[in-house]
Order: C-alpha cells, then sequence, then structure tokens
C-alpha cells in the first residue's frame, strides 16, 4: 500500500512539474516566436538588420512575454481555451507576417492590415495570376514563420505519449502564482518600453512620431511596432505631429513675415471659393514687409538671377537635341514675352537716366488668403499647419509663367514608366518629347509607400500618400483645389479621364471625377463600348479615344495606362510583337527579361506616336502640352517567383550595383509642346538639378498662368529662380544639391565640393527637420481637408462639353 502510495504521488508530482514546464514554454516560446517572425521578416525583406533590428526584437520579445503571460492565466481556468487561443496566435501571427512578406516581394511595399483588408477583393480580382504564382511561395514562406511553433508542436507530442497511460489520467496541479504571470507581463512591458525608447532615440526618431508611415516604419522598428503604431495613431492621433521646433523655414526663398497677413485684408469674406478677380499678386516688397534688410538683399540680384532662367540653379538651355535637329538652343532671354500666349512681362514706369539698372521687382505666385479665418484656427493640428503656411515665402514668377497658358493638357500616368531604355533609334517619340520639351537630367519617381494608386496621388494633387493604397481613395471627397484637373474645369476646359483597367479598381470611380474631370471611363463603366474587347494596350486605348476630345478644345485629358504591367514574360503578345526590334537595337545591352519589359514599354512609344500624330494632324500639336510620367518604378522586374524573375532586373535597366533608393526612383518626365520644337524653341531649357514628382503640379501650374498659391504645395516649381530643389521620400531619404541621404541605412553621401556637410552636425539636423515639415504638410492638408477650409466647397464639378455618353443614352437622344 505505501509503495502504491509513494507511486502516486510521484505520478502527480510528473504532472505538476509537467504543468509547469508547459507554463515555462508558453512563457518563452511567443517572445522567441514573435523575434524569429521579425528577424526572418528582415532578412526575406533585405533590411539592413543594424541599428533597427534591436528595436524590433526588443518589441518582439516584449509583446511576445504580454501574450504569454495572459495565455497562462487563461491557462489556470480553462487548459482547452488556451491551447484553442496559443494556437490561433500562432497561425495568425505567422500568416500575417507572411503576407507582409509576400506583398514586400511583390508590390515592394507594405500594407496597413486595413489596407490589407479593404483592398483584397480587388487585388484577388485583378491580379489572379500573381496571387496564383505566388500561393507556393507564400505557404513556403507561412510554414518559415510558423516553424519554431511546428517544432514546439512536434516536441510536445512525443512528450505526451510517452507520458500517456497511469499519469495521463491523473488531474493537473497548478502550482505557479497569478503574481508570478503579472511579474512576467511587467517584464514584457519594459521590453515594450525599452523599444519605444530606443525608437525615440537618433535619426530614426521621426519616422516613429511625426514622420511616421507604415512602410518606413516595418523597414525600422519592425513589423509588430508598426502596427501597433497604425492602429494607436488610428485611434487617437499622431501626438508627435508637429513642425520644426526651430524658426519655420522656407524652401522656397526668404522668410515671410507675420505682418503679411495682416497686409492682405481684402481677401473675400469667408472661406468660399476665390476667383480670378479676387486673387492678387505679391511683389517682394509686401511678401518681405518687415524684413528690408532681406529684400534689399534680394533686389540687388533679382537681375542676375533672371537674366537666364534659373542661372546658378541648375536650369540651363537644353544641350540635347534630337537627330534631325542641328542649330544649337539658344538661352531664353529676359523679359521677353512668350509667343503667342498672351502673356507679357510686367510694365513699369520710364525711370531716369540714373537708375534704368534698377531691376523691377520680381511677382509672386500667390494668392490673396486670410490665415486668420477661425476656420484655419479651430484645432490645434490645424492652427499649426496654418501657422507653417502662412510663414513660408512663395515662389516667384519667371519667364516661364503662363508660357502654355489656354492650350489644352493631356496628362499621361504611365504604369512602371522608367526611361533609361530610351533611345532615337528605338523610341523616337518618347526620345523626340523628352529631349525637345523641358529635359528634365535627375528626376525621381518616390514611391510613397504604395503602388499605382500613390504614384496617382502625386501626379495630380501635388501630395505625397502616406497611407499606402487608401492614401487616394481615404480623401476621395476632399476639396482637391489645386489639381490641374480642377483648375482648368474653373476655367471652362472640357475634361475626361481613361483607364483600361477595371474602373473600381483602387476605388478611382470615387476619386477621379472629383481630381477634376467630368467622367472618368474604366472597364465596366464605359471603356468597354468604345473598345470592344476589356484590357486594351495602351496603342488601342489611344487610338479608340482620342476621337472624344480632339474637336472640343480646350480639353483637358487624364490617363492612366495599363500595357506596362508586370509580368513581363516571353509569351506575352507584346514580347512577340516587339521583341524581334527591340533585340535588334538593344543587342546585349539588357538581360532578355529586362528587354521583355522594355517590349511592353513599347506599347507606351506606340500610343504616344499615335497621339502626337492625331495632334499634328488636327493642327492643334502646338496648342496641346503633354504631360507624362510613371507612377512608380518597374518593381515586376525584381526578383521573386511572383515576377518569374531569378534575379534582380531592376539593377539590369538601371545599370546600378547598389540598390540606393534613389537609384531605383530614377525615372522619367515629359513636359512637351509642338510649339517648344519652333514658336517657343527659345524656351526649350535643361533642368540638371534635382526634381521630383512632387514639384510636377506647382511647376505645370506656372506654365498654365493658372491662379495659384505655391505656399500651399509641398513641391515647388523647378522653373522658379529662388527654388531649392529637394526630393524627398516617406522613410527621410533625401536628394539635395549637396548630396544624398539612405533612410533605410543611415547614410549620408556628400557630392562633389559639399564634403562639409558630412562634418557639420547641424546640416542633416536641419535638412530632416525641412523633410518632417514637407511631410507633415502634406499630409495634414490631406487629413483636414485643408482646401475645403480655404476655399469653401468647390463648386464647379463639371465644365466643357460632356466628352462620352453611354450607348443606350445617345439612342435615348436620337428617339
Amino acid at each position: 500500500m505505501a509503495s502504491v502510495m509513494s507511486g502516486s504521488l510521484l505520478s502527480k508530482k510528473i504532472i505538476s512539474h509537467s504543468y509547469k514546464q508547459r507554463d515555462h514554454i508558453i512563457l518563452l516560446f511567443f517572445p522567441f516566436h514573435f523575434s524569429w517572425c521579425e528577424i526572418l521578416l528582415r532578412v526575406l525583406s533585405g533590411a539592413p538588420a543594424s541599428p533597427s533590428l534591436l528595436t524590433a526584437v526588443l518589441a518582439a520579445s516584449g509583446i511576445g512575454a504580454v501574450s504569454g503571460a495572459l495565455l497562462c492565466m487563461i491557462r489556470k481556468r480553462s487548459a482547452r481555451a488556451a491551447w484553442i487561443l496559443s494556437s490561433m496566435l500562432c497561425l495568425l501571427s505567422a500568416l500575417f507576417f507572411a503576407v507582409e512578406s509576400m506583398l514586400r516581394s511583390i508590390f515592394f511595399t507594405y500594407m496597413t492590415p486595413g489596407n490589407i483588408l479593404s483592398e483584397a477583393g480587388d487585388v484577388a480580382k485583378n491580379y489572379t495570376g500573381e496571387l496564383a504564382r505566388s500561393l507556393l511561395p507564400g505557404l513556403f514562406r507561412f510554414l518559415l514563420f510558423l516553424l519554431p511553433a511546428i517544432v514546439l508542436f512536434a516536441c510536445l507530442c512525443r512528450d505526451s505519449r510517452k507520458s500517456s497511460g497511469e499519469n495521463a489520467a491523473l488531474p493537473a496541479e497548478p502550482r505557479t502564482s497569478v503574481f508570478s504571470y503579472l511579474l512576467y507581463a511587467a517584464a514584457g512591458f519594459l521590453l515594450i518600453f525599452g523599444s519605444v525608447f530606443v525608437s525615440h532615440t537618433g535619426r530614426t526618431a521621426r519616422l516613429y512620431g511625426s514622420g511616421y508611415s507604415y512602410h518606413a516604419a516595418v523597414d525600422t522598428f519592425g513589423l509588430v511596432t508598426a502596427t501597433r503604431l497604425d492602429i494607436e495613431y488610428s485611434l487617437l492621433g499622431n501626438p508627435y505631429e508637429s513642425f520644426s521646433s526651430a524658426v519655420i523655414s522656407s524652401d522656397q526663398g526668404e522668410y515671410m513675415d507675420e505682418t503679411v497677413a495682416a497686409e492682405t485684408e481684402n481677401t473675400a469674406e469667408g472661406s468660399g471659393d476665390l476667383t480670378a478677380d479676387a486673387e492678387t499678386v505679391m511683389t517682394a516688397e509686401t511678401v518681405l514687409a518687415g524684413n528690408t534688410d532681406s529684400a534689399a538683399g534680394k533686389d540687388e540680384t533679382a537681375g542676375t538671377e533672371n537674366e537666364t532662367v534659373g542661372a546658378g540653379s541648375g536650369i540651363a538651355p537644353a544641350e540635347t537635341k534630337p537627330a534631325e535637329t542641328e542649330s544649337e538652343i539658344a538661352p531664353a532671354e529676359s523679359g521677353t514675352a512668350p509667343a503667342g500666349t498672351g502673356t507679357a512681362p510686367a510694365e513699369t514706369e520710364s525711370a531716369p537716366a540714373e537708375t534704368e539698372s534698377v531691376p523691377p521687382e520680381p511677382e509672386y505666385n500667390v494668392m490673396n488668403l486670410d490665415f486668420s479665418l477661425p476656420e484655419l484656427h479651430s484645432t490645434k493640428e490645424i492652427s499649426q499647419l496654418t501657422d507653417y503656411i502662412s510663414s513660408l515665402a512663395p515662389s516667384q514668377k519667371n519667364e516661364y509663367t503662363g508660357l502654355f497658358a489656354g492650350k489644352n493638357l493631356i496628362l499621361v500616368c504611365a504604369e512602371s514608366y522608367c526611361d533609361r531604355f530610351i533611345t532615337p533609334e528605338l523610341t523616337p517619340t518618347l526620345w523626340r518629347l523628352t529631349h525637345n520639351g523641358f529635359y528634365f537630367e535627375e528626376y525621381y519617381e518616390s514611391e510613397w509607400g504604395g503602388s499605382t494608386t500613390t504614384g496617382e496621388l502625386a501626379f495630380t494633387t501635388g501630395l505625397c500618400g502616406n497611407n499606402g493604397d487608401d492614401s487616394l481613395s481615404g480623401i476621395a471627397a476632399n476639396n482637391h483645389y489645386f489639381t490641374m484637373g480642377n483648375q482648368l474645369q474653373r476655367q471652362g476646359y472640357s475634361s475626361i479621364a481613361f483607364h483600361s483597367g477595371h474602373y473600381k479598381y483602387y476605388k478611382r470611380h470615387t476619386t477621379h471625377e472629383n481630381l477634376g474631370y467630368n467622367q472618368f471611363l474604366g472597364v465596366g463603366n464605359g471603356i468597354e463600348d468604345i473598345i470592344s474587347y476589356e484590357y486594351a494596350p495602351d496603342s488601342d486605348l489611344f487610338e479608340n479615344t482620342i476621337p472624344l476630345y480632339l474637336d472640343h478644345q480646350p480639353f483637358s485629358v487624364y490617363y492612366m495606362t495599363l500595357s506596362g504591367h508586370a509580368p513581363y514574360v516571353a509569351g506575352s503578345p507584346l514580347v512577340k510583337k516587339y521583341y524581334d526590334k527591340v533585340d535588334a537595337v538593344l543587342g546585349d545591352e539588357y538581360a532578355k527579361k529586362t528587354k521583355y519589359y522594355i517590349c511592353y514599354q513599347m506599347e507606351l512609344e506606340a500610343a504616344m506616336t499615335l497621339l502626337v500624330q492625331r495632334l499634328e494632324e488636327a493642327g492643334i500639336a502646338d496648342d496641346t502640352v503633354i504631360v507624362l510620367t510613371g507612377d512608380h518604378y518597374p518593381y515586376g522586374l525584381g526578383r521573386g517567383s511572383t515576377w518569374k524573375n531569378d534575379k534582380d532586373y531592376i539593377k539590369d535597366l538601371i545599370k546600378g550595383d547598389d540598390f540606393f533608393r534613389w537609384e531605383q526612383d530614377r525615372s522619367g518626365l515629359i513636359i512637351w509642346s509642338e510649339c517648344l520644337e519652333h514658336d517657343l524653341k527659345d524656351r526649350v531649357c535643361k533642368i540638371s538639378e534635382p526634381v521630383g514628382n512632387l514639384d510636377i503640379l506647382p511647376t505645370i501650374s506656372n506654365l498654365f498662368g493658372v491662379p495659384f498659391d505655391s505656399r500651399l504645395l509641398p513641391g515647388r516649381d523647378v522653373l522658379a529662380p529662388d527654388t531649392e530643389p529637394m526630393v524627398f521620400w516617406n522613410n527621410f531619404s533625401v536628394v539635395v544639391k549637396e548630396g544624398k541621404y539612405d533612410g533605410r541605412k543611415l547614410n549620408w553621401y556628400p557630392n562633389e565640393g559639399y564634403e562639409w556637410t558630412a562634418e557639420d552636425p547641424d546640416f542633416l539636423e536641419n535638412l530632416h527637420a525641412r523633410v518632417n515639415d514637407r511631410l507633415l504638410m502634406g499630409r495634414m492638408i490631406m487629413q483636414t481637408d485643408y482646401y475645403r477650409l480655404l476655399f469653401g466647397e468647390d463648386t464647379v464639378k463639371q465644365a466643357g462639353e460632356m466628352l462620352w455618353k453611354p450607348a443606350e443614352e445617345m439612342e435615348t437622344e436620337k428617339e
């Protein structure tokens, strides 16, 4: 009997020890599981290990410890419930990491949980092929993230079989106290607080706070921290958002004195729409009120600065000519009125002989706005934004102001466009448009943590996306006052937008008409009535839509192309159509996969050739402006099974070894009108300084002479002589004339002659402050619908003629 009792007690001790051991396993497993997932995600994405890996592991260990402690406390009540919850936590966290890893691999970006849920249906519908190819790699990645759980489960099953029998029937006797679990959870919170502390120090602090963006936060702090911040900031707002605490500086010239607001009291009452009659031009004397020293200094040099456009700022007469052009392009002469535009330089009264050398005061692209309106100070955030904007100096008008006034405008956002492959032999039209208009030698298509939709946002609104694929659809109902579509609608232009993809993808049916187009036609709401089949190549899209607007001047047209979309495969009809020509011209310069991509872009060449021909045949090429750029870099050339790429072909396209952000996003921008090839040839110029996609809208606005306020856009008019180049990204990477900063590696690379910047402790800090302010400015304009606060409802929603009507509607009219 005694031996039986002692055996029973021993069995109970074994079970009790086993129970405690399983508690310890849970407590230790989840910190390891989340740390494993973070490290694996970083390895698969190619993110740098240091210094951000420490932050990611601290946060992962902390959230794992808290989760483990909670599950152990639940286990005291119900072992079954704890088992189910533990399994769900392992499976869902591994799935989340695997999905984010695949998104990073396919689209080279991370998406917030909200983005993933809202876009899942559209992705499944429009990327079925890509998803099918990603299924096996995705499953493999899921199993990799789940590997610690699989190993643990196998070990527990083996132990369970060994202890089956008499011991398994005995009741468990938990001994660990709740207090011990609470202590463990407290240790987890300390680890989380440690990650917060590390995140708040050093050069990455802004990405955690005022400069937060989900994609950059995942790369920098890990997925656990980025997701926590996304939930926290979505529910409670971002308490760290603030403009630079130093003197708020302008990236566009002198500081604007606070007394300017008091001197512009002629603003129309309220916040209603401003018309051209209500807008005024501010002279340098007004803008620099209260700062006579600065004004005097500027007046002394203004004549020199305006002798050639952008003298000393990287803007020069174009050196590159198309093959058929032999004559040199002369620099534009100061004060010459743009031919045929009806715009003349400001008249000045005759001055006495002794003062004839005094140049006229510069004018500015500024509107008469009342920044003291109560609506602009209704909250702390809005008031901060108002104070920042009103402190900026507007950019100067210049000899290019109004050059294209009254002309037609065609905006083309080209899918995955990059101009590295353009040659006169292979792509004569794209070469002609690139080099016979405004030639941008160093243009960057900044990627804003999304894909096509964030590229469209920057191109059309001049604002930087900060919410992934919801960046544009999330502000669909905002007043987009300064888009070229809306600005030209207010001038009576007919307008229409086209896309040969599904009209609801990226929720374009809710956004594009509000960007200033009477109609937006895509597959599902009209394009199929114009083109007999869906997802037409670019040349067919252009051929069938050009007749809709050609005879309805002035017109404002927007195209989002599709043919350049990945995957780039040998069996594609576009490869079969163009490969022989591409191969004959380029030979062994590019890999075969890269040449497949170029075949896809040849369809854009065909579309633009057709467009220019139709404009010339109609005799309106001189009166039409084409602006073309890409939506994002060609991520379909990146390595991965989704795109069937055995290596990174982006490097082959850009001919770069180091995969820095700015190299990847180096792209092309076209601003062209045929009048620049003859009547206005002296206006052709090469811009050699850095230009980004946020700069397109203010530059075009100035060229068209539409009333706009340059202080209200984060980008700059690159033709203004008083603007400083600054191209930036959400992760604080930046390109300026002094050099480049890589926000992932936290390294600064000075340009030749600016090596001193690496030794100046204040230079990078001030540069990051400027980037922070511009990012925050764009984000807050979108979040607060700031243009509506300034201008009220933009009542002009349709202008000019309706350019297309559904077939059934036209039949009804005939009857």
